[in-house]
């Protein structure tokens, strides 16, 4: 359930956050990684919003989180 060969699964979700300029849910950041391709899950599964979540909670230095919002601190 962990990244494969490419973009951990924090570095697409800022991608897309820094792409969409906006704050978006946990659904949507899930939805635009799984479409891109810019993550792929080891057992091949989509990114559950739940993955989206539990990473912007363990990379609070990278995101801010209201409830199941999630945008880029310090993003310019």
């Amino acid at each position: 359930m962990e990244e494969s060969r490419g973009a951990k699964l924090h570095e697409a979700m800022e991608k897309i956050l820094i792409k969409s300029d906006v704050s978006l849910s946990t659904t949507e950041i899930a939805d635009e990684i799984n479409a891109s391709g810019l993550y792929r899950r080891k057992d091949g599964l989509p990114v559950p919003s739940s993955q989206i979540l539990a990473r912007a909670i363990n990379y609070t230095s990278r995101f801010n989180i209201v409830e199941e919002i999630i945008s880029l601190k310090n993003h310019l």
